[in-house]
């Protein structure tokens, strides 16, 4: 509104500069490039900076107080008042800023032997501050503690200690319970840490650490994020790959917060779903008995009772050490799990279990559509024949349904 060429009107005696209003817009837009150069260096990204801080903030301040000197004369009344008032405020709270951000770095900074407390001394005096003072630090706390866990040269060491922290985090009583703007940047940071921890352990098919991020307790409040939920439903799929029922199904509990019950068979048919291509490779099996089969009914239709257990035993393990291998290939233990043996066992007999039910129920079902042609053995021996036909299928339809599979 002021005129470019023309002096700059303002209120005091006399009314007017000396100078045009476009010396005095530069003047003061150079007075604003100052303090935008300076507010960047404000917040570092980490609690280490006391220095860097306190040297812009007194930089600030001193352009501040250059603009009450210099600027405030050249506004109306009312827009000088503004200003003077705006500035001042700004002032107190920079000087707070500095206070409390020195405050928070030498807390976090200090090497005691307890972590855990040293973490909650700084969180609360963080706490005691602006809120908006808060906001700025939890962040950087955040930042300090995960750059402290990264230092470490070992990748899995940097895991750990980044999930030791989470964990604390993740249970600290006065953030668990607080619904403040601080505490929702705490949740949502902490979410973001769960998530990037459950990428990275799926990246490198380190199973018991998924399992520890689904199972642990002290990390449900963060599953039930949105974050969460989305992470939760690529942990379902990736245990699915792995066979691993009991885990997807806690997934499924936790991202729909539905009974136990429900959840089941939603989780059975995703279960069911998610390996349909074993299902008609299987029925494919079945069908190759008529092409490949003959040795195998001839065993059934002379009797041979060992010779048919023989190869449907033959055929139940080989279907079963080839899922077995399967899941060994797509499984690494970084961390000991004194159950992982236990584990992969019970995990492939279920789906082997399954997979026979399917497989024998299919097999009955041929046999009963082609029971009055010569393609089925019939009488005292025909139960051979089925036992010795799933034991076919079951191998070769396994085998067929699995190799190649994307993961």
């Amino acid at each position: 509104v002021q005129p470019g060429k023309g002096p700059w009107y303002c209120s005091g005696s006399p009314p007017m500069t000396a100078q045009p209003g476009r010396i005095v817009a530069d003047q003061i837009t150079r007075i604003a490039g100052r303090l935008e150069e300076k507010a960047g260096k404000l917040r570092p990204p980490t609690l280490g900076d006391s220095f860097l801080v306190s040297e812009n903030v007194q930089s600030i301040v001193q352009i501040l107080e250059q603009a009450g000197e210099e600027v405030v004369p050249l506004l109306g009344n009312r827009e000088a008042d503004a200003l003077s008032r705006l500035t001042g405020r700004c002032i107190e709270l920079l000087k707070e800023w500095e206070v409390k951000y020195s405050e928070a770095a030498t807390l976090n900074s200090e090497t005691e032997a307890d972590t855990e407390r040293r973490r909650a001394i700084a969180v609360a005096a963080i706490r005691a501050g602006h809120s908006s003072l808060q906001q700025a630090l939890i962040n950087m706390f955040i930042d300090t503690e995960l750059e402290r866990c990264s230092v470490q040269e070992d990748s899995d060491e940097v895991w750990l200690g980044t999930f030791k922290f989470l964990e604390w985090a993740a249970d600290f009583g006065e953030m668990k319970a607080a619904a403040d703007a601080t505490a929702l940047i705490w949740h949502t940071r902490l979410e973001e840490i769960w998530a990037g921890l459950a990428a990275e352990a799926m990246e490198r098919n380190a199973e018991a650490r998924v399992v520890q991020l689904v199972r642990n307790k002290a990390f449900a409040g963060i599953r039930k994020g949105k974050t969460g939920r989305d992470t939760l439903q690529q942990i379902k799929t990736w245990c699915f790959n792995r066979y691993d029922f009991h885990h997807a199904h806690q997934c499924n509990v936790e991202i729909g917060g539905s009974q136990m019950g429900v959840s089941f068979f939603r989780t059975l048919g995703e279960y069911a779903g998610h390996f349909a291509r074993v299902w008609v490779a299987l029925l494919l099996g079945v069908v190759f008995m008529f092409d490949f089969g003959d040795p195998w009914a001839e065993l059934a239709e002379a009797g041979d009772f060992g010779g048919v257990l023989f190869a449907f035993v033959i055929g139940v393990a080989g279907a079963f050490l080839y899922v077995w291998l399967d899941l060994r290939r797509n499984t690494v233990h970084l961390r000991g799990d004194p159950f992982q043996w236990f584990s992969v066992f019970g995990r492939v007999s279920f789906f082997l279990i399954v997979t026979f039910l399917y497989t024998i129920l299919t097999v009955c079902l041929f046999w009963y559509m082609f029971s009055e042609t010569g393609q089925v053995v019939h009488g005292t021996y025909a139960p051979l024949h089925i036992l010795s036909w799933t034991g076919f299928a079951l191998f070769v339809g396994v085998f067929l349904g699995l190799i190649g599979r994307d993961d």
